[in-house]
C-alpha cells in the first residue's frame, strides 16, 4: 500500500510540469527566431538522437542509484532546458536545449513509470498511471487559459518564464517524495529465464508510434488552425477542448478487465491513424472534431500500453531490471523516431502538413502489426504457453 502524501505528491508535480504557459506556440518561439521547419525537424532529431545515446546509461543508473533520485535528476535537467528555452535565439541555443532536455527524458522515462508500479501494480497502475496524467491535463488547461493574456501584456518570454517557475516547484516537490517500495514478485509472476520478452520488437514499435502522433499533434495544431483560416488566438479554445475531453481517459480505462487492454490497442491504434489521415486531408471545421478526440485517444493509448509492458516485463522476471528496459525499449523507439524526423525534414512541405499522413501511416502500420499479435488469441502469449505446458504435464 502507497502511504497517503505519494498520490497527492505525484499528482501535483504531473500538475505543475503540465503547466507549460508556452505550449500552445512551442513551434512560434523557433520560427520567430529564424528556425524553418526543416530545422524544426532537425532539432527535434538532435533530442531524439540525445535520447538514444543516453537512454540505456540512464536507465542503469536509475536501477541503482533508485528511481526517486532519478526523478530528482530528471526535474532538474528540465528545470535547465526551460531556462536555456528562454534564452535561446539561434539554432544552435536551441540545440543545446534540445539535448539538455534529451537528458532530462532519458532518465524520467521508464522511472517514473517503474516508480508508480512499485507502488500500484495490476488494475490499479493504469487507473493511477490515467489519473497523473489528469492532473497534468488539468495543469495544461490553466496555462493555455493564461497563456493569451500573458502573450498579449508580457510577450512570449514571460510565457517560458512562467514555466520556468512551475518547473522549479516541481522540482521541489519531487525533492520531497519517499523512496520507492521495493516490488516483491512471486513465483506465479516470474519466469525461470530472465530475457527480454518475444513481443519486444512490436513495444519498439507501438512506444515510437505513441511518441511521434504527440509530437507531430503539439507542434502542428496551430498549422492546421491557420489552414482552416482561424487566428491563432482560436488555438487556444481548441487547445481547452481537447484537453477537457482528455480528462475522460481514467472513466474510460475504469471498467476495463486489465486482460482486454491487449484487445483494444489495436483499435486504439486504427482510430488514432484514421484521426491523423482526417487532420491530413481536411482543412475545415471537420478537422476541429478530430482534434478534440485525438489526445483522449493518445492518453488511453498510452496508459494501456504502459500497463502491458510492465506486466510483461514481471512475467519475464525483469522487475528488478525494470527501468534499464523500459530504457530499452525507449531506444528502439528513439531509433524509429530519428528516421521519421530525418524523413520529415528532407519531404515536409513548407507548412508541415504533411506530418500528419507521415504519422497515420505508420500508426496504420503498427495497428496491423499490433492485431495480429495481441488479437490473435485473447490470452497473452506467456499465459497460453503455461496452459500448454499444463497440458502437456497432464497427458
Amino acid at each position: 500500500m502507497a502511504p497517503k502524501q505519494i498520490p497527492q505528491k505525484l499528482m501535483l508535480i504531473g500538475f505543475l510540469n503540465g503547466l507549460c504557459f508556452y505550449a500552445p506556440v512551442a513551434l512560434l518561439i523557433r520560427t520567430q527566431n529564424g528556425i524553418s521547419i526543416s530545422q524544426f525537424f532537425i532539432l527535434q532529431m538532435i533530442l531524439s538522437i540525445g535520447i538514444f545515446l543516453t537512454e540505456i546509461p540512464a536507465g542503469y543508473l536509475s536501477d541503482r542509484i533508485g528511481y526517486k533520485n532519478t526523478m530528482v535528476l530528471s526535474q532538474l535537467f528540465l528545470l535547465i532546458a526551460r531556462f536555456l528555452l528562454l534564452l535561446s535565439d539561434t539554432f544552435w541555443l536551441f540545440a543545446a536545449e534540445a539535448v539538455v532536455e534529451a537528458l532530462s527524458i532519458s532518465l524520467s522515462s521508464g522511472t517514473e513509470s517503474a516508480y508508480i508500479y512499485s507502488y500500484y501494480q495490476e488494475e490499479e497502475y493504469a487507473l493511477f498511471n490515467s489519473k497523473i496524467g489528469r492532473a497534468g491535463t488539468l495543469g495544461f488547461l490553466l496555462s493555455t487559459v493564461s497563456y493569451p493574456f500573458l502573450l498579449q501584456y508580457s510577450g512570449i518570454a514571460a510565457l517560458v518564464a512562467a514555466t520556468c517557475i512551475t518547473t522549479l516547484l516541481a522540482f521541489v516537490v519531487t525533492i520531497t517524495l519517499p523512496r520507492e517500495a521495493k516490488y516483491h514478485v512471486t513465483a506465479e509472476t516470474i519466469k525461470p529465464h530472465s530475457t527480454l520478452p518475444k513481443s519486444s520488437w512490436l513495444f519498439f514499435l507501438l512506444l515510437s508510434a505513441i511518441s511521434m502522433a504527440y509530437l507531430v499533434f503539439n507542434f502542428f495544431c496551430a498549422v492546421k488552425i491557420n489552414r482552416i483560416g482561424l487566428s491563432y488566438e482560436s488555438l487556444t479554445f481548441v487547445i481547452l477542448g481537447y484537453s477537457a475531453v482528455e480528462l475522460l481517459a481514467p472513466m474510460l480505462i475504469r471498467p476495463l478487465r486489465k486482460e482486454q487492454y491487449r484487445c483494444f490497442i489495436p483499435i486504439l491504434l486504427a482510430l488514432y491513424s484514421t484521426a491523423f489521415f482526417g487532420l491530413y486531408a481536411l482543412d475545415n471545421l471537420l478537422s476541429l472534431l478530430l482534434m478534440l478526440l485525438i489526445p483522449l485517444l493518445l492518453s488511453v493509448l498510452s496508459t494501456l500500453s504502459s500497463e502491458v509492458i510492465n506486466e510483461s516485463i514481471d512475467r519475464h522476471g525483469l522487475s528488478e531490471q525494470r527501468a534499464t528496459v523500459l530504457s530499452i525499449f525507449n531506444i528502439g523507439n528513439s531509433v524509429l523516431e530519428i528516421v521519421f524526423l530525418a524523413a520529415s525534414a528532407l519531404l515536409s512541405d513548407s507548412d508541415g502538413n504533411s506530418a500528419f499522413l507521415f504519422v497515420a501511416a505508420y500508426a496504420l502500420l503498427v495497428c496491423a502489426l499490433a492485431s495480429v499479435i495481441f488479437l490473435r488469441k485473447h490470452l497473452p502469449s506467456d499465459t497460453q504457453s503455461s496452459i500448454m505446458k499444463t497440458g502437456k504435464a497432464g497427458e
